[in-house]
């Protein structure tokens, strides 16, 4: 950005609409979890369900829901590295780097917020039926 100008407050409406976008994420990205998986699986999000004794469980029963949790993690954090992209095309359209700062932060408290975790997991066992 060479001639960048410093942010001002002469954006247009289109530019605050786009803005906006990437904060619907927080609402879709447990909608897509949940849709996959049964459960959002994401910390402070629903009911914390009592955790299965998963060293008890044989290797078959913990591969699909490990397979299907990675899957809902990877879209998601998919979705946060989408709002970091999209701040960078704001910002070079509008040939202001500034734009992209808010954008860049709220796709990495998304991926964080995201980050696998063992309850995360404990919720996708929850919802699997018991093959004993």
């Amino acid at each position: 950005f060479p001639d960048a100008q410093p942010l001002t407050s002469e954006l247009g409406p289109e530019t605050l609409v786009l803005l906006l976008i990437p904060g619907a994420f927080l609402l879709i990205i447990p909608l897509v979890r949940r849709s996959m998986a049964g459960a959002s699986a994401l910390p402070l999000m629903g009911p914390q369900f009592p955790p299965k004794a998963i060293d008890d469980m044989n290797q078959d029963d913990l591969l699909a829901p490990i397979t299907m949790y990675m899957q809902i993690t990877m879209v998601g954090l998919a979705f946060a590295e989408a709002s970091a992209i999209f701040g960078f095309i704001v910002a070079f359209l509008n040939e202001q780097p500034l734009l992209a700062a808010p954008l860049v932060v709220w796709g990495l408290l998304l991926a964080v917020w995201q980050y696998p975790t063992r309850a995360g997991l404990s919720q996708v066992l929850a919802q699997q039926p018991s093959s004993t």
